[in-house]
């Protein structure tokens, strides 16, 4: 039986639509230069400090956030399908992760390149407005 938002550990779950803003040309270009990484559980995606090279785009399962810290790390959030992670990457000067990130579940994750997004930003205003809107939505 599927689960149900109700049954999710996450208080909120919503597709994203930013995608849906691109042009053909743009989702191909992210379809050719992006990869698919399967990852089984408590496997790690990116280490905080690390540079960060791609956007990820969850496409299946969930996903743990995290501040790595000294005894214990501290959990920011466990994220749902449909996300985009790693977007501080986007600012000029901010190359490193700044958390950490692993599988809560089993994963897919769509690993883009951070030029290629960046690239598209520029060329598309109405997709870098839904992306800045992302941005500011996680930001607490």
């Amino acid at each position: 039986m599927p689960l149900s938002a109700a049954d999710t550990c996450v208080s909120f779950v919503y597709e994203l639509s930013c995608f849906d803003l691109l042009t053909e040309v743009e989702k191909e270009l992210i379809n050719t230069t992006s990869v698919l990484v399967n990852y089984k559980k408590g496997e790690n995606i990116c280490k905080q400090g690390s540079f960060a090279s791609h956007i990820m785009y969850i496409e299946t399962g969930l996903v743990k956030v995290y501040l790595e810290g000294n005894p214990k790390n501290l959990i920011l959030t466990i994220t749902p399908r449909h996300n985009l992670l790693g977007l501080q990457s986007l600012f000029e000067g901010n190359n490193t992760f700044l958390y950490s990130i692993s599988t809560y579940t089993e994963s897919t994750i769509r690993l883009i390149d951070v030029q290629i997004f960046k690239q598209i930003i520029r060329q598309n205003p109405a997709f870098g407005y839904r992306i800045i809107n992302i941005l500011n939505e996680s930001t607490v």
